[in-house]
């Protein structure tokens, strides 16, 4: 029988909760700053409420209170949060590597853009 260690289970579930809201956090900030620049102090709310709930993932009362991996996966955020697949009901390989073609099809468009 496999044992599994609950609390390093927990760091790295928090880990991949930490790197898939990276790109999110980056789409709000975009979006952040262009309702400061337009002066839109609903929006700048809206998203600054936004980023909190991002923020609140890695210290939510579902993750702290798993008692198995099972509860474990099952506190992973809905598309609600991410719009991204739950990274237990797909290979992490398969998740990572739809992550970083994202991130590299952003990049090109970035510097497409900036010449």
């Amino acid at each position: 029988m496999i044992k599994i260690n609950l609390d390093k289970a927990k760091e790295i579930h928090r880990e991949n909760l930490r790197r898939v809201r990276r790109k999110e956090f980056e789409t709000l900030d975009i979006e952040f700053m262009r309702a400061v620049e337009s002066g839109d102090t609903e929006k700048q709310a809206e998203l600054a409420q936004k980023k909190q709930v991002l923020r609140d993932l890695t210290k939510s009362e579902e993750l702290e209170n798993a008692s198995s991996a099972e509860e474990l996966k099952a506190s992973w955020p809905g598309r609600d949060i991410f719009d991204r697949p739950n990274p237990y009901e797909h290979s992490m390989r398969e998740t990572l590597l739809n992550m970083t073609l994202e991130e590299e099809a952003a990049r090109q468009q970035a510097n497409f853009n900036n010449t």
